[in-house]
C-alpha cells in the first residue's frame, strides 16, 4: 500500500491546477486563431505575412520588410516549410515516389494563409507559455497558490488574449521579457561561483538578442539586464572574492558576445541589408516622435501617462485587475523602499527580485509613455506585471489579514473569503468577455452580407480611404446577380483640411456628394480624431455634423458593431463600455450606413 504525505497531496493538487491554468490560457489564446472569415485587416499582419510569402532561398530568404526583425518571419517561414513536408510525407506514404518528386520542388513556396496562421500560431504558443513564465517568477517571491493565482490572471487577461490572436511580435515580445526576466531572477539567486552563473548569463545574453531580433524597441529590455548585472556584480565585489575583477569582466563580455550572437541569428538581414533597415527604422523613429501621419492623429493633444492610464489599461486589463494591480504596484513600490530602509534585517533575494521586477516595469512604461504615439500594442509586456504585483501584494497581505479575521470576528470568515474569490472572479470576466468576439463573424462581413442583402446593385458609395480592407468583402451572394456591382469611392477625407489641397479635395468631395446615393463610414479614425479639434480641421468638422444631424440630406440606416458577452446576454454594460479605449484596441468596430434621404 502506498501512502501519501499530505505535502505530496498538495503538490499533486498545485501541479493540476496549473495544468489546468495553462489549458484554460490554450483554449483563450487558440480559440478561432484563423478569426477574419478569411480576412485579415491588421496592417502589421499583413506586412509581416506578405513578407514571409515572398521568401525564398533564392532570394536569401530576405524579408523585404524592416519595419520588425526576421525572427517571427522565420520562425513562420520554417514552420510552414516543416509543415508541408509533413503533409508530403503522408502523401507520399498515400501515395506513388514518382508524385512525391514531382511536387517536392515547390515546397519552398509559402502561401499568404499559412503565413498568417503560422504568425498567429507562434503568438498564441509564446502567449500561453508566458502564462508559465509569470508562474514561475511569482513563484520566486510569493508562495505557490499565489504563483497560481498570478497565472490564473494572465490567463484571463483582455490585452494579452488580443494580442496572441494577431501574427504580430506582441506576444513574443511578452514571452522574451519574462523570459529575460525570470534569468533574471535566477541571477541574483544563484551561487557567485563563475560556472553556475556564467550558463545564465549566456542564456540571458541570447534571449535578449533574439528579443532585439523581434523588434528594436527590446532594446529597453536592456535596463533590466543592467540592473541584474549591477546587483550581481557589487554581491561578487562584497564577498571579495579572488580574480572578482577578471570575473566580471568576463561575465560582461559573455552577456555581450551572446546578445550579438542572438541578434545575428534571428535577424541577419538588419546587417546584411543595413541601409534598407536604416531607412525603415528612421521613419518609424519619425512616427514615434510625432510625424504627422493619417494613423497617428488620435494621438493628437494627448498627455502621457494619462492617456495609457485613462485609454489602454483599464480596458486591456480589465478594469478590476487594473485598480487592484495599481494599488498591489504602489504597495510593492512601498515595500521595496521598506526593505532598503530596512537593509541589514531585510529578505536580500527578495528584495532584489522585487527592485528588479520594479525597475523593469517603471523603465518600459517610462519609455513607451513619452512616445507621441501611444498604440495599446507597445505596452502589451507590461499587462502580466499587474497579475505578478497582485499576487505578490496578495502573498504579503492575505494571510496576516486571514489571521486577523479568524481570531477576531470568526462569524464574518464566510463573508471575507466570498468577498476575495467575488474579487477573483470579476478580474475574469472581462478576458472571457472579450473571447466571445472570437465566436461570432468580423463585424467587417457581417457589414457587408447586410451590404449585399439590402443596397441595390448599381449604387454609388462615398466611402472613406485608408483602410487595410474596403467593404463590402467576402463572397459575392449567389442571387440576385450582379449584386457587387458598386461604384464604391474610398475619399481622402485627411487631405480635406491640407492647406494646399483643401479648394480640389472641397470640390471633388461636392461631386461625389451629387452622385452618392450611400455614404458609409467605416470607422471612427476620421471623425473621432478630427472633431476634436474644430478650429484645425473645419471642413472635416463641418462634413460630419452635417452628415451625422441629417442637414446633409442623408439618414442613418444601419450600425454595426460586435456584440460582447454583455450584449449578447442582454446584461447591462454601461460600467464596461470601450468606446473611449485606443483605437486599435476597440472592441466595437462600428460601421454607420447612411441613405440619401429623398
Amino acid at each position: 500500500m502506498c501512502w501519501w504525505s499530505k505535502d505530496s497531496k498538495n503538490i499533486v493538487k498545485q501541479k493540476i491546477l496549473l495544468i489546468l491554468i495553462l489549458m484554460v490560457a490554450s483554449f483563450l489564446r487558440f480559440n478561432n486563431l484563423m478569426w477574419g472569415d478569411g480576412h485579415f485587416f491588421h496592417p502589421d499582419e499583413n506586412n509581416m505575412a506578405r513578407s514571409v510569402a515572398q521568401m525564398t532561398f533564392e532570394n536569401g530568404l530576405h524579408p523585404d520588410f524592416f519595419a520588425y526583425g526576421q525572427l517571427p518571419l522565420y520562425l513562420a517561414f520554417f514552420s510552414a516549410l516543416i509543415a508541408n513536408y509533413i503533409q508530403l510525407f503522408f502523401h507520399y506514404l498515400l501515395n506513388s515516389y514518382s508524385e512525391l518528386q514531382v511536387t517536392s520542388y515547390k515546397l519552398q513556396d509559402v502561401t499568404f494563409q499559412e503565413a498568417i496562421f503560422f504568425l498567429r500560431f507562434w503568438s498564441a504558443i509564446t502567449s500561453v507559455i508566458s502564462v508559465y513564465l509569470v508562474y514561475r517568477i511569482t513563484r520566486t517571491i510569493a508562495s505557490e497558490k499565489y504563483a497560481l493565482l498570478a497565472a490564473l490572471l494572465t490567463a484571463f487577461t483582455p490585452g494579452l488574449i488580443q494580442a496572441a490572436h494577431f501574427g504580430t511580435t506582441e506576444s513574443l515580445l511578452t514571452y522574451f521579457f519574462l523570459l529575460i526576466l525570470f534569468f533574471c531572477i535566477k541571477i541574483v539567486q544563484s551561487k557567485s561561483d563563475f560556472v553556475s552563473s556564467s550558463r545564465l548569463f549566456v542564456l540571458l545574453g541570447i534571449s535578449f538578442g533574439l528579443s532585439v531580433g523581434i523588434k528594436l524597441t527590446a532594446v529597453y529590455f536592456f535596463v533590466s539586464i543592467g540592473m541584474t548585472i549591477l546587483l550581481y556584480l557589487n554581491r561578487i565585489r562584497a564577498q571579495k572574492q579572488r580574480f572578482a575583477l577578471l570575473h566580471r569582466l568576463l561575465l560582461v563580455l559573455l552577456v555581450v558576445v551572446s546578445t550579438l550572437l542572438g541578434y545575428s541569428i534571428s535577424s541577419p538581414h538588419n546587417l546584411i541589408s543595413y541601409k534598407e533597415f536604416g531607412d525603415s527604422i528612421r521613419y518609424e523613429i519619425n512616427v514615434a516622435q510625432g510625424l504627422d501621419v493619417f494613423y497617428t492623429r488620435q494621438f493628437e493633444g494627448t498627455t502621457p501617462f494619462l492617456f495609457q492610464i485613462t485609454h489602454i489599461f483599464p480596458y486591456t486589463l480589465g478594469w478590476a485587475l487594473f485598480v487592484i494591480g495599481s494599488i498591489s504596484l504602489l504597495y510593492a513600490l512601498f515595500k521595496a523602499i521598506q526593505d532598503l530602509f530596512h537593509f541589514h534585517t531585510a529578505n536580500r533575494t527578495q528584495m532584489m527580485i522585487l527592485i528588479i521586477l520594479l525597475v523593469s516595469f517603471f523603465s518600459f512604461l517610462i519609455f513607451n509613455s513619452i512616445l507621441y504615439v501611444k498604440w495599446t500594442r507597445f505596452l502589451t509586456p507590461l499587462f502580466p506585471f499587474f497579475s505578478v504585483f497582485v499576487a505578490i501584494t496578495a502573498g504579503s497581505i492575505v494571510p496576516s489579514l486571514t489571521q486577523y479575521v479568524e481570531k477576531n470576528y470568526k462569524s464574518y470568515q464566510f463573508l471575507y473569503q466570498s468577498i476575495l474569490i467575488v474579487i477573483i472572479m470579476y478580474s475574469l470576466v472581462p478576458g472571457i468577455r472579450f473571447n466571445t468576439i472570437y465566436a461570432r463573424k468580423d463585424t467587417r462581413v457581417q457589414a457587408s452580407e447586410w451590404i449585399y442583402e439590402n443596397i441595390p446593385q448599381g449604387s454609388y458609395i462615398l466611402s472613406e480611404t485608408a483602410n487595410v480592407v474596403d467593404i463590402p468583402v467576402g463572397k459575392i451572394p449567389a442571387s440576385p446577380a450582379g449584386r457587387r456591382n458598386y461604384t464604391v469611392i474610398s475619399f481622402n477625407f485627411y487631405e480635406l483640411d491640407h492647406p494646399s489641397l483643401r479648394n480640389t479635395r472641397y470640390e471633388e468631395l461636392l461631386i461625389h456628394l451629387e452622385k452618392a446615393d450611400y455614404i458609409f463610414v467605416p470607422s471612427r479614425r476620421i471623425f473621432a480624431n478630427h472633431m476634436r479639434f474644430p478650429e484645425k480641421y473645419p471642413i472635416i468638422n463641418a462634413y460630419y455634423e452635417a452628415l451625422f444631424d441629417g442637414t446633409l440630406g442623408f439618414e442613418l440606416i444601419y450600425i454595426e458593431q460586435a456584440k460582447s458577452f454583455c450584449s449578447m446576454f442582454h446584461v447591462p454594460c454601461s460600467m464596461i463600455d470601450d468606446e473611449s479605449a485606443e483605437e486599435t484596441w476597440l472592441r466595437k468596430l462600428g460601421f454607420f450606413f447612411f441613405k440619401i434621404n429623398v
